[in-house]
């Protein structure tokens, strides 16, 4: 009986709204790149709120770069494809995808440059997002850092932005 007294204290219906409210901040995670293929894992990425989706560490969810496995031609259009992952449309202030690159491992140095941007929708969750972009005309093959970026602005407890990097070679 003491067990199922303990259950009805205040201090146990907290801990209940605390653990809700820590699901939830965790369940808000939202953006993935899927072509070319994002930094590390791509689990979960048709499942809304996959954790794979999640990263709020500017500038590439805090996901270390990789070897670039993808080549593209320099100078072309080519179709990358995001997936935002949860939709936390703001219809008063919608936010927006954007995809800027910087030359590969200085992702926190370079000034990125703006290669597309696109503003949020009212959109099903997990919404794919094909953004056509033009890679820039290089001289030599030169491996570069795509970031992808998910500026929500939602209420909190939904972070302001979400991201991924994907590392590729234009050639």
């Amino acid at each position: 009986e003491p067990l199922f007294r303990s259950l009805n204290h205040p201090t146990t219906d907290m801990f209940r709204l605390f653990l809700v409210s820590a699901f939830v901040a965790a369940a808000t995670s939202h953006l993935c790149f899927i072509s070319p293929h994002q930094r590390g894992s791509l689990s979960g990425e048709n499942t809304a709120g996959a954790d794979d989706c999640a990263l709020t560490d500017g500038p590439c969810g805090g996901r270390k770069g990789m070897e670039p496995a993808q080549g593209f031609m320099g100078g072309m259009k080519h179709n990358f494809t995001l997936q935002r992952n949860l939709n936390h449309f703001n219809s008063k202030m919608p936010g927006n995808l954007t995809l800027t690159w910087v030359p590969y491992e200085s992702d926190a140095e370079a000034k990125p440059m703006m290669l597309w941007q696109e503003m949020d929708a009212n959109s099903t969750s997990p919404y794919l997002v094909n953004a056509m972009v033009d890679l820039p005309k290089v001289s030599k093959p030169t491996a570069v850092t795509i970031m992808a970026t998910y500026n929500t602005n939602a209420a909190s407890p939904v972070p302001a932005q979400f991201f991924q990097c994907a590392d590729i070679m234009i050639m």
